[in-house]
């Protein structure tokens, strides 16, 4: 099976004119898409780890809706902390775009949290959410699993963005590492591809349909790297293999002397 991770799109009102820091999100999230629907092998179940919308608008989710109808495969969707939750449901909803706390396609098992934090830019887990994963381990302990959120649980090696991380990852640790039949935690939120392992357990990042952040930088930096995503090819015995698609010659208009957003 292929699963395809797209994250932190950062989608505007205004697809025509609205940009981040120099670049239309609405123009990189359609080229990112096609990169998708362009591969040999199609995705069979896509996962979107949040930040989908800069400005936590209809237009903007409705947008993200409508250019995702071009898949066939079923599509979940968790939030950022630049998203509205509530308001992603209601348009959302309506669509092919689900929020299920779990899914089970195959020998797997992939759970998504919310790590959204009202007013907040890092991330904390809820107890609703510790009970949601405790309860879909606990109700199938054979199934492979992969568990998806937006900011991830580890440092990425880049202080300023390690401070906007998951506040609670020492409860989330507490559940995860008494089963072992999880396989990965992928998240979105940094921005740049990141892997390390814990426990046994493979935790990744992704790199944004949009601007990227520079890896191992302590303050506010901008990369070169063009927008993409991250694939997984899942066996039915647990393993898998994971690697990130870019988009190649694209005009990319980022300010890199950007201090922040």
């Amino acid at each position: 099976m292929r699963i395809v991770q797209i994250s932190d799109a950062h989608i505007f009102t205004d697809i025509q004119y609205g940009k981040l820091l120099g670049l239309n999100t609405a123009v990189s999230f359609e080229a990112v898409l096609q990169l998708v629907e362009s591969n040999t092998k199609s995705p069979d179940l896509i996962i979107l780890t949040g930040d989908l919308s800069q400005d936590e608008t209809s237009p903007a989710y409705q947008h993200i809706a409508k250019s995702c109808e071009r898949f066939k495969c079923p599509i979940y969707w968790i939030p950022g902390n630049h998203d509205n939750p509530a308001l992603m449901y209601q348009i959302f909803n309506k669509t092919q775009l689900k929020d299920e706390k779990a899914i089970l396609l195959g020998n797997w098992l992939f759970i998504l949290l919310n790590s959204h934090y009202p007013k907040h830019v890092d991330g904390l887990l809820a107890k609703t959410e510790f009970f949601h994963l405790q309860h879909y381990l606990s109700l199938h302990p054979k199934q492979h699993t992969m568990v998806f959120l937006h900011h991830p649980p580890v440092s990425v090696g880049s202080k300023w963005v390690d401070n906007l991380a998951l506040k609670n990852a020492k409860e989330l640790f507490n559940i995860t590492d008494k089963h072992p039949q999880i396989k990965a935690i992928v998240c979105g939120h940094v921005h740049q591809e990141f892997h390390t392992t814990r426990k046994n357990v493979h935790i990744y990042t992704t790199p944004s349909t949009c601007i990227q952040f520079k890896s191992n930088s302590q303050n506010f930096k901008l990369d070169k790297l063009n927008p993409g995503y991250r694939w997984f090819d899942l066996n039915a015995n647990g393993t898998f293999n994971t690697g990130i698609e870019r988009l190649i010659n694209f005009d990319n208009t980022v300010d890199f002397t950007s201090k922040g957003y």
